[in-house]
């Protein structure tokens, strides 16, 4: 990768990745910090980094990549089973601030969805980026997301959609 590849896509990318991160680690200076220690792993190996997918995706899984080694390290990675939706739905809203609810509401989903519906409305990744992170097909992708979107209209109360 050339210092105009870094330059011209690597760094813009950065603000579409940090929300994804923050989400993964709970905290934003975390989160900041471990986008900023991969951009600077990228750019001491740039010579050496070949990319063959989009940069926007390799961006985006090399953060993942590094959420994750994060979170073993500090070992708090664990997995929650989702409750049913429908105990979400029975709930008030009045404990909850929109953001959590909706939150809330996307982890009842299917584990794939819920990917597929944050890389796609909240990180703004393309069909076909998300097809190579996930090694789905793009129709399948397509299907996901129609699927959670159908699911979360379900649940949400009527103010929030």
């Amino acid at each position: 990768m050339t210092r105009k590849e870094y330059a011209k896509y690597l760094l813009p990318a950065v603000d579409n990745v940090l929300p994804m991160a923050c989400r993964m680690l709970g905290c934003t200076s975390k989160a900041e910090d471990v986008v900023q220690e991969v951009m600077l792993s990228l750019w001491e190996r740039r010579k050496e980094v070949h990319i063959k997918t989009s940069y926007k995706a390799f961006l985006y899984q090399s953060v993942r990549n590094k959420c994750l080694d994060t979170l073993k390290q500090n070992n708090k990675l664990n997995f929650e089973i989702n409750k049913e939706y429908r105990d979400i739905a029975t709930s008030t809203t009045d404990d909850f601030d929109t953001r959590d609810w909706i939150t809330k509401c996307i982890r009842t989903l299917l584990e794939l969805q819920q990917k597929v519906i944050n890389m796609r409305e909240i990180d703004g990744l393309e069909f076909y980026e998300i097809s190579e992170l996930l090694e789905l097909k793009e129709a399948h992708v397509r299907v996901l997301l129609s699927r959670a979107k159908k699911t979360l209209q379900e649940i949400l109360p009527k103010g929030l959609k």
